[in-house]
C-alpha cells in the first residue's frame, strides 16, 4: 500500500494529527456512498530522520517500517517514548498486549 511519513516537534501534535485522521476516516466509513471504506495502520515513533534530495533516510525510517510489519492491520501504535512525551491524550491509549509489545501502546477503540 501507500505510505505517508510526517514529522512533528511534539508528541501531542503527532497524536492530534492521528486522532483527526481517525475522525475523518470513521466519518467516511459510516457513510461511504459509492466509495470504498478506508483502513490504515499507523505507528508514531521518536528518532532521527534525515530528509535529503534523494528521499527520507535515517534510523527512524527502518525502525518505523519494522514496527509497521509487526502491527496488525488497522492498528494504531505509539512507542513508549512518544507516550511518556504526551501532555494530553495518554488516556486514549492502552498498553499493547503480546510478547513483542514491550514499550508499545495502542489507540483504544
Amino acid at each position: 500500500g501507500d505510505n505517508l511519513v510526517t514529522t512533528y516537534h511534539q508528541a501531542d501534535n503527532a497524536v492530534d494529527a492521528l486522532l483527526r485522521l481517525e475522525t475523518l476516516v470513521n466519518a467516511h466509513n459510516a457513510d461511504p456512498g459509492d466509495l470504498p471504506k478506508f483502513a490504515y495502520t499507523a505507528v508514531i515513533c521518536k528518532g532521527d530522520l534525515f530528509v535529503l534530495s534523494i528521499g527520507v533516510n535515517g534510523p527512524l525510517v527502518g525502525h518505523s517500517f519494522r514496527l509497521l510489519e509487526r502491527a496488525a492491520h488497522g492498528e494504531k501504535i505509539i512507542e513508549e517514548s512518544v507516550y511518556t512525551g504526551l501532555a494530553r491524550y495518554q488516556e486514549k491509549f492502552a498498553h499493547r498486549d503480546g510478547s513483542d509489545s514491550e514499550g508499545l501502546y495502542v489507540l483504544k477503540q
